[in-house]
Parts: structure tokens; C-alpha cells; sequence
């Protein structure tokens, strides 16, 4: 069998290799090295090119343990899928690589001695964002079921009614505030807003009642979902949970003709904008405010990131960016929905800042554009 040399420059432990091979060693019929990687000379053909800090970074046990990362790496880590440095993915390489897979050696190992000179990427390609796109689903994930029974007390239509109806007495106004989640209970910019918010109303004598989604989703709720099950909170104070018929029910009987009554939409995450129409209806506000705190109007993908990987800028729906990206299918479906909301609601659009709501707003035209002939 004919022998082939290579050469190696070890690079500095943990720098990615550059330049050419300098150490020697046979190789067999398909081009890969002929000695098995489980050779004394292994830990010394890979030890530079894992980075010591990383890998006891990213690997508590081997830390605890005191075992020589490289050491570890060589016999044990690789077959956990574990990376000896930034750089180099383990479980892509192998998976790139079915020859070096195969034939059991270590895949840095390899990678040293053979698969840089043959320029096989240590990694996937564009990096990060790729693997980002790798990972996404077709569309939204199935949220977890939950026990409601177990969340807290329901609320009957009655005993809602009867609640607002109290705290209405004194109070001017009455206030339905609808986003993602309690806002006392998590902390966030959104929740912020809503706390202060409920504050403000609360200091001028307003009832600020409040829904949230009891199912956690990531965009809206599936208009073909059953009944959708929210928190209800009157006031900074969660009361129990509630259907939404429940509360449209509730809203008709309670709040008296001679106050004032507002629609205010942090966001629609977890919610069905169907419900909330229906919640318009029997509210009757005077007032409905909906704040662009993220796209959810325009897009599943709250931040406008195409694949979640690049900013889109919104375009319209039967634009090439949508047909290449993961939520692009159900886009059209999902402006729909958003269209007949905009047409029964006569939504006030506000933002924290100027060049926030001029950008929303850049995107609303750009995104209805086509379906509304504009």
C-alpha cells in the first residue's frame, strides 16, 4: 500500500488550525488514517486543538471529576457528542462525514490529520444561523396541556358580573387590558407597561380588569381551538380563570351604561382575535387602544425574523421571502384573522416611541399592501 504524507503546523490549544500538516502518518485505500484513534499518539495529535477552558466550561462533570479535558475529549467526550472548542461541532462533522463516522476514530482526530487538508468544514456552515434554521419546526409548536382545575378557582358569569359591578361602584371608567401573561407574576418590558398602566387608571379611580391565556402559546391561539381559558385579574389581583364566553357574558351584564368603558391590547400572544371581537362587542368602548409592542399584527414571528435568522421588514404575503420561510405557509391565514379584527375595531396604534411606531407602522403597509389591494 502506497504511502501519503501530510504535514501539521499544531496551532496554538484552542485556536482553530490554520496552514498545513507537518507530522507524518500513513494512510489507507480511502484516504483516512490507517492507525486507530485510540492510538498513544491520539491526546498528542488533538491536545492543541482543544480549548482546556471550554470544554471545563461546557462540561461540569469533567471539571468536578478533575480528568484532563483532553484526555476526556479523545476516549470518552466525542461519543457524547461533546465539542473540544468553538469551532469544531463534533455531532456535525460526524454527521457530514459518514466515512470518518464509520470508522469509529475520533473525529477531531481526523479533522488534524486529514479532513482539514481535504477542506471538510469543522462545522455547519454559516454557523449559528443556520443551525437556527435547522431546528425550526413547520410553524408554531403544540403548547403544553394544562390542568386548568388545578390553576385556580373558575369564575361563573355570575360571580364575574357580580365583581365587576362592585368594584364599578365608585369608578368612572372600566378599563379590559388584554397580553401575554399575568404582568404581576413575570417580569418584563410589556409587563412593566402594564403595571404601570393599571396603576395610572387605578390612581384616577378606573376598574382595570385584566385577561391573559391560561395555555401558554407563541403566537395566536388556533382560531379552531376549543373555548380559550384566561386569567382574570381585577386591579393588580388575579380572581381566578374564566372561558372567554364566559367573560363576553359577564361584560354584557356588568358594566354600567354610565361610565365610561376602554379596549386597551398589549398583545395577542395566546389569544384569539375572534375572542376579541366578541369582547369589543359587549364592552362597547368608547376607546380602543392597541400598542405595537411587537408584529404579531403582521407576522406569527414576533420580531420579523425570517427562518428567525434575518430581519424581513415584513413584506407582503406572497412575497419570496414568505414562501422560503417557516411561518410564510400560514401568513396569509394569520392576516386574515388580524384584517377582520382591524375591520370590527376601530384600533388607536400606539408605541413607546416615535421611530417604534413609525417602523410598525412601515410594516402594516407593507404588509397588508397586497391583500388589501393597496
Amino acid at each position: 500500500m502506497a504511502k501519503r504524507e501530510r504535514k501539521l503546523v499544531p496551532a496554538a490549544r484552542g485556536d482553530e488550525p490554520q496552514g498545513r500538516p507537518s507530522v507524518t502518518h500513513a494512510a489507507g485505500e480511502a484516504g483516512l488514517p490507517i492507525a486507530a484513534s485510540e492510538g498513544t499518539s491520539g491526546p498528542a495529535v488533538i491536545g492543541p486543538f482543544v480549548d482546556v477552558p471550554f470544554y471545563l466550561a461546557c462540561n461540569a462533570d469533567v471539571r468536578a471529576a478533575g480528568i484532563d479535558p483532553v484526555e476526556h475529549y479523545f476516549h470518552t467526550g466525542w461519543r457524547k457528542g461533546r465539542n473540544p472548542n468553538a469551532w469544531f461541532d463534533t455531532r456535525y462533522y460526524l454527521r457530514d462525514n459518514p466515512d470518518v463516522r464509520e470508522s469509529g476514530c475520533n473525529p477531531l482526530w481526523h479533522y488534524v490529520l486529514a479532513g482539514r487538508q481535504e477542506q471538510r468544514p469543522p462545522r455547519q456552515p454559516h454557523g449559528p444561523r443556520r443551525d437556527q434554521i435547522d431546528q425550526l419546526s413547520d410553524g408554531n409548536p403544540e403548547p403544553a396541556p394544562v390542568d386548568v382545575a388545578a390553576i385556580g378557582a373558575e369564575l361563573s358569569a355570575e360571580a364575574l358580573c357580580l365583581r365587576l359591578r362592585t368594584a364599578c361602584q365608585p369608578a368612572r371608567e372600566l378599563v379590559l387590558s388584554l397580553s401575554q401573561d399575568v404582568y404581576f407574576q413575570n417580569v418584563g418590558g410589556v409587563q412593566l407597561v402594564v403595571g404601570d398602566e393599571q396603576l395610572k387608571f387605578n390612581g384616577d379611580l378606573f376598574v382595570y380588569l385584566h385577561l391573559a391565556p391560561v395555555v401558554q402559546h407563541t403566537a395566536l391561539a388556533p382560531v379552531e381551538s376549543p373555548e380559550n381559558w384566561l386569567h382574570v385579574s381585577v386591579d393588580g389581583e388575579r380572581i381566578g380563570v374564566a372561558t372567554a364566553g364566559t367573560l363576553v357574558t359577564a361584560l354584557e351584564k356588568a358594566a354600567p351604561t354610565e361610565i365610561v368603558r376602554l379596549l386597551v391590547v398589549h398583545s395577542l400572544i395566546g389569544h384569539r382575535p375572534e375572542d376579541v371581537v366578541r369582547f369589543g362587542a359587549a364592552l362597547r368602548p368608547a376607546y380602543s387602544v392597541f400598542w405595537a409592542h411587537d408584529y404579531t399584527m403582521v407576522c406569527e414571528s414576533l420580531a420579523l425574523l425570517r427562518n428567525g435568522a434575518a430581519h424581513c421588514y415584513a413584506p407582503p404575503f406572497d412575497s419570496m421571502a414568505c414562501r422560503i420561510c417557516v411561518h410564510g405557509k400560514d401568513r396569509p391565514a394569520h392576516l386574515a384573522r388580524m384584517r377582520a379584527l382591524l375591520n370590527a375595531l376601530p384600533f388607536h396604534f400606539v408605541a413607546p416611541s416615535r421611530f417604534a411606531l413609525d417602523k410598525w407602522s412601515g410594516a402594516m403597509v407593507r404588509a397588508y399592501g397586497a391583500m388589501l389591494g393597496a
